[in-house]
């Protein structure tokens, strides 16, 4: 599949020439979602695979050509694929592009992605063997902690005999939805977060906290926290957003938040981090770190935090 999604992927857009000769360079399997057709001299096949969507050209012929008239937008399809390379009299040169040669369709919803299955309040507590004999062992492990990467997503997981908790760095592949986990019916992924949105998806109650606001030095990207105390219901779990303060955005909202502390509590009070003593400031946090981008989740039981007064 991978060649599908490579640079090979060329857009058949000589509608209206003929191919006098072709050569077969490449044959594989692939699998996405069905997202229609579009006809013209020739037909493309539509295909979605994660977030991104795909026009094929369709060589099918007789019984197999059938068969997308009985798909329906959302259904899992596999196919068999060629990519060959014609030439084109009109153009007086060889194009190289993918072509659908067979095609079945599973029908139902995509299952969901492996980051959305182990992001899930049942990957907590799970034995670490029995987690790693579906993902693979780690890639990296210090102490309790276990750094993996899935499908290009790295996430890290604490614990020595089972899962404490677990953490993703987010990105638009890298993501999952954080409203189903904190009990909601709805869809919010957590890549689209920001602390506003987390707030309101919580219905309050978030703790405010950071690495530091002041000398923080030149030795790691310091970060804003934001936590989250799940109910009873949904067994008192943890989630904490993190916002990485590199972005621009985020920089400039702590600073805003840095600023006003300093006036309130002096320099002392704010490079010893004492925010992090208690939850004075948690409303003030709310208004001045609205739009930090989260950057991280992570959930579980018994999260670290912090210090206070450091």
């Amino acid at each position: 599949m991978k060649y599908l999604l490579s640079a090979l992927f060329v857009l058949f857009m000589a509608s209206t020439v003929a191919i006098a000769q072709e050569n077969i360079l490449i044959q594989g399997n692939g699998s996405g979602i069905f997202c229609g057709v579009e006809e013209g001299d020739y037909v493309h096949i539509c295909v979605q695979q994660g977030n991104e969507k795909r026009l094929v050209m369709s060589g099918l012929r007789g019984n197999e050509e059938a068969k997308v008239a009985r798909l329906k937008p959302g259904d899992k399809i596999s196919f068999q694929f060629s990519v060959i390379e014609a030439f084109i009299p009109e153009a007086e040169k060889k194009l190289i592009f993918p072509l659908i040669t067979s095609l079945s369709g599973e029908g139902g919803a995509p299952q969901p992605s492996i980051i959305e299955q182990l992001f899930s309040v049942q990957t907590l507590n799970m034995a670490i063997p029995f987690l790693e004999s579906k993902i693979g062992p780690a890639k990296y492990v210090s102490d309790s902690t276990r750094s993996y990467e899935v499908n290009g997503c790295k996430f890290q997981v604490e614990g020595t005999e089972s899962v404490e908790s677990i953490r993703l760095e987010l990105s638009p592949q890298c993501t999952f939805n954080i409203e189903k986990v904190m009990g909601g019916s709805g869809q919010v992924m957590a890549h689209q977060l920001t602390f506003g949105s987390f707030h309101e998806l919580a219905g309050g109650g978030i703790q405010y906290m950071a690495d530091c606001f002041a000398g923080c030095g030149n030795a790691y990207d310091p970060s804003v926290y934001a936590f989250y105390q799940g109910p009873r219901s949904l067994g008192g779990i943890e989630i904490k957003a993190q916002g990485l303060l590199v972005d621009g955005g985020n920089i400039k909202a702590a600073d805003r938040f840095a600023d006003y502390l300093l006036q309130k509590e002096g320099e002392d009070w704010l490079s010893k981090t004492m925010i992090n003593c208690d939850r004075k400031y948690d409303q003030e946090a709310q208004e001045f770190l609205r739009t930090v981008k989260v950057t991280a989740i992570e959930m579980g039981f018994q999260l670290g935090k912090p210090k206070c007064g450091q």
